[in-house]
């Protein structure tokens, strides 16, 4: 019995690479210990380089006045009344975004297009009608407004540096009367005012 027990302690000590009778080593380290450290460092890496871009506040120089087109789909009535020309539009954490321009030459402080709303639905015979709201109920909207962009390689822009921008984009804004909706219907460079 005795050299059975011996066997298997020389068994063991050579899988293990230790002398018989010593304690083997807890566990050695392999590639996948290795590739795990390395995933750890590249998402460490990754979150500092993201805090690093989305805190950096833009450069003066790299800024652009751009004018920004939008539009507001199938809103009260009365918002027209509460949004004018001049107005700060802000985005939902405060930041201000840029200011609404006159939509009229003729008419002084008319901040905002407006006609009737319209839906698409189905009628009786399931095929798809336009219905348009009465003017006193339901209204789409269209403005510009002026802000500061930091145009991107790729087209897109950035509103204050921060805030992507791109024909399409829906943004929560508000100003000091109304909060509302806007869709981006296009970016513009301008001249600098």
């Amino acid at each position: 019995m005795k050299t059975d027990e011996k066997s298997v302690a020389a068994k063991s000590a050579a899988r293990t690479g230790t002398k018989s009778g010593t304690k083997a080593p807890l566990r050695r380290g392999n590639i996948l210990d290795l590739l795990i450290l390395l995933l750890l460092v590249a998402a460490i890496i990754a979150i500092g380089y993201r805090y690093y871009t989305k805190s950096r506040p833009a450069r003066a120089d790299e800024m652009r006045s751009a004018e920004v087109a939008f539009e507001i789909k199938d809103a009260i009535f009365t918002l027209p009344s509460y949004v004018k020309a001049g107005d700060v539009l802000y985005l939902e954490d405060g930041t201000a975004l840029g200011t609404v321009l006159n939509n009229s030459p003729e008419e002084e402080n008319t901040a905002l297009y407006v006609q009737s709303a319209t839906v698409i639905t189905t009628d009786e015979s399931g095929k798809y009608v336009r219905v348009s709201y009465p003017d006193s109920s339901r209204v789409d909207a269209q403005g510009k407004l002026r802000c500061n962009v930091l145009p991107e390689a790729d087209g897109s822009f950035l509103l204050d540096g921060s805030t992507y921008i791109t024909p399409g984009s829906v943004i929560r804004v508000h100003t000091e009367t109304a909060a509302f909706d806007m869709t981006v219907i296009s970016v513009t460079e301008t001249a600098a005012h």
